[in-house]
């Protein structure tokens, strides 16, 4: 009983993983270590810190230079526009 809760843990963790790297457009890079990280005990939890400080979990947005007389949309991108991952930034204390 035990090992198909296991199993079918595993296989929702591999699946998952793969669609989160499609949507969220990870580069191979990570995707091979996300689906790799499933294999040993809780090696997912610090590679999913690691991936949110790095911004692979946050959906990406077209970012347009404010010198640019035109408007862009993630479904018709146009010359001099780039991918870029916000970030959230601590506040500094003052």
């Amino acid at each position: 009983m035990f090992g198909l809760l296991h199993g079918g843990t595993f296989l929702f963790y591999a699946v998952a993983t793969v669609l989160s790297a499609l949507r969220l457009r990870w580069p191979w890079w990570a995707t091979l270590l996300a689906v790799i990280a499933a294999a040993p005990p809780l090696v997912a939890v610090p590679l999913e810190m690691g991936f949110r400080r790095m911004g692979l979990l946050s959906a990406r947005t077209w970012h347009v230079p404010a010198s640019t007389n035109y408007t862009a949309t993630a479904s018709t991108p146009s010359t001099g526009t780039a991918w870029t991952r916000k970030r959230r930034r601590r506040a500094r204390p003052t």
